[in-house]
């Protein structure tokens, strides 16, 4: 902005008084910039009160000043999310940086701060930046793809910037830009604060003449001749079309547009396509009696129109610009989602299909859909080689919330016995102890030992045991919850059931004369039995309403049968699945040795009466993975 003669002068640029010149903060980056202006007049320089545009009126200042400080050959942009510009321009300029006039693409983005002043307007300001300048790394995001990396950046802000040296607001914010633009590539980047801004409107009364709160007394005058010209231009209707902003897709948008009703349903548009995250966006006023809306579109999917209340909700529930849940989806949605509307289907987001419902008046929540896997991983762990029995049947659930800084503490872990000692798993234990002629009198939940499992402020490890021969564990329930480790953020909520027949009894010589292979039924009351405690009891070790956690991703829970024994004769015996389960009722079984079998089951959380239904289908595709066939009529 600014270059010294060798006298020591200073050299009028871009046509503003040497006066002004003289106090200019920081006018670029990577200049040597000296103590900002107090608040208020400071040597002829008045500090004005930008906190009192607001966002709108702040952007469009930003906009007018940069015509006259950089020239005429800028572009604005309208309503709605920018894409990372307020404003956009050309050079070359008389705009001069730390190398010389900045030549080149160049882009202005705007950030407003509606509370003003306070301690932490440095560090919002750095989360501000933080986020739109990730977004311009991101090499999947919209304004990349289809727009244009910038050479040039201005950041403008009503935040205004202390100027102590390496603590200051100005230097902090400047090391983090200088950070950004050696991974970016930037020629070169300029800030300009409260400080800076006012300096241009002192040196721009015309621009500042244009914005009510910043009218001096000495503009009044000059204002009134104006008022006339300018309400004409104000008044004058900017049409904006329907898919404006999208040329290749403006069709798309159109036949949404009229399919959702058109001009009576949504109305006139408020603001050019605009993208966000894994799509696009349009808004709309609202036709007569109907509220604002959006038309909005997932790359390579048609465009859907909503209800703005259910796409407020969406990005409410999605801060990442819907990356995460997706976008609504056509022809799964109706032409147009309406504020009655409970459920909505989306697609195109990393936590898979989905989809948004709202029960009764309660909030919005996203919900994954259902589906079977094969691919499990909770298999083995907690487990050793050391301490195999003859069966083992596991559900873990892996959970994905989106606050999981906590630990485990005292009146968790009350909650969570207190649960464990009323919940369904007791009793199941009770009646196959029975079965099995065990003594279910010492029968109880502990805390397990070491070897068994960690507990701790992120691990919650109990057990029942009931005892057969010699005091070994013949029938035992493990119950664990582990926290995240900051590695990985995943919930594991894990319930094992495990028999050692050599244990048992023996009621006709050998052990194995007091087992009776375990059924379907008993697979399904165990299952829905452990899928209850995973989900709804264990959880409680952390907090006493797991029911209101919001999802960070979709939960999964996997189902496991596990002969540990089987193909290896160990003690005399060798045992697969078949020989421990009765599998009959799920088919015919197409494999001689089956020593496991799992699936892996992603849904939505479910209520305990529907946890039976969720159970069978699961066992049931699991049969059909792993062989189990229908009987054919060989006749």
């Amino acid at each position: 902005m600014t270059s010294r003669r060798s006298d020591g002068g200073i050299t009028t640029v871009d046509g503003m008084p040497e006066q002004c010149l003289e106090r200019q903060p920081h006018p670029s980056l990577f200049q040597q910039h000296g103590e900002p202006p107090q608040h208020g007049a400071h040597d002829g320089l008045v500090m004005h009160e930008l906190n009192r545009l607001g966002e709108r009126p702040f952007e469009d200042l930003c906009r007018a000043l940069a015509v006259h400080v950089l020239g005429v050959g800028i572009q604005a942009f309208g309503d709605g999310p920018d894409g990372g510009r307020e404003a956009s321009f050309e050079g070359p300029l008389t705009y001069r940086g730390a190398s010389g006039p900045w030549i080149g693409y160049g882009v202005l983005q705007a950030k407003y701060r509606r509370s003003g002043h306070g301690n932490k307007d440095t560090e919002w300001l750095r989360q501000q930046i933080t986020s739109e300048l990730d977004a311009w790394l991101d090499p999947v995001r919209q304004r990349v793809t289809a727009g244009r990396r910038p050479e040039y950046l201005i950041i403008a802000t009503n935040v205004r910037l202390s100027s102590v040296p390496s603590t200051g607001g100005i230097d902090r914010i400047e090391r983090l830009l200088r950070e950004y633009a050696d991974r970016l590539s930037l020629k070169d980047i300029a800030l300009w604060d409260a400080n800076s801004l006012s300096m241009y409107l002192d040196a721009n009364p015309e621009v500042r003449q244009s914005f009510l709160h910043l009218i001096a007394s000495t503009d009044v005058l000059a204002k009134a001749f104006t008022t006339l010209d300018r309400l004409d231009s104000v008044l004058r209707a900017t049409t904006i079309r329907v898919g404006q902003g999208l040329p290749a897709n403006e069709r798309a948008f159109r036949a949404a547009y009229l399919r959702a009703g058109g001009l009576h349903v949504l109305g006139e548009p408020t603001s050019e396509v605009y993208d966000d995250g894994p799509g696009w966006v349009q808004h709309f006023h609202g036709g007569p009696g109907h509220a604002e809306a959006v038309i909005c579109a997932r790359g390579g999917h048609d465009p859907v129109a909503m209800d703005v209340t259910i796409w407020d909700a969406l990005r409410t529930y999605s801060p990442g610009q819907l990356t995460d849940v997706g976008y609504p989806v056509h022809p799964a949605s109706p032409a147009f989602i309406d504020g009655t509307s409970r459920s909505v289907t989306l697609d195109g987001g990393q936590w898979g299909p989905g989809e948004f419902v709202r029960h009764d008046e309660g909030p919005w929540l996203w919900e994954p859909q259902r589906s079977f896997s094969f691919e499990t991983r909770e298999q083995d762990r907690w487990t050793s080689t050391g301490d195999r029995v003859d069966l083992r049947l596991r559900c873990a659930a892996r959970l994905l919330w989106q606050h999981t800084e906590r630990a485990i503490d005292g009146l968790g872990r009350q909650r969570l016995r207190t649960a464990l000692a009323a919940g369904p798993l007791a009793t199941l234990a009770t009646a196959l102890a029975r079965r099995m002629e065990l003594s279910t009198d010492a029968g109880r939940w502990e805390r397990t030992p070491a070897d068994e499992g960690y507990n701790d402020q992120r691990f919650a490890s109990y057990r029942l045991r009931l005892t057969g021969k010699s005091g070994r564990t013949a029938l035992g329930l493990w119950a664990r919850f582990q926290l995240p480790d900051g590695l990985q953020p995943t919930i594991v909520a894990l319930v094992d059931l495990r028999i050692d027949i050599t244990a048992l009894p023996a009621s006709g010589g050998t052990p194995s004369d007091s087992f009776t292979r375990l059924d379907l039924h008993d697979l399904q009351r165990f299952f829905a039995a452990a899928w209850t405690t995973a989900h709804h009891d264990l959880p409680l070790a952390v907090t006493a309403t797991p029911q209101d956690e919001r999802p960070a991703g979709p939960g999964v829970t996997e189902l496991h049968l596990h002969a540990e024994h089987a193909n290896a004769l160990t003690d005399g015996r060798a045992h697969n699945l078949l020989d421990l389960i009765d599998l009959t009722t799920l088919g015919e079984p197409t494999r001689n040795s089956l020593p496991r079998m799992s699936i892996a089951v992603t849904s939505a959380p479910v209520s305990r009466t529907q946890v039976d239904g969720l159970i069978s289908d699961a066992l049931r595709h699991m049969a059909e993975g792993f062989g189990f066939l229908e009987p054919e009529d060989d006749t």
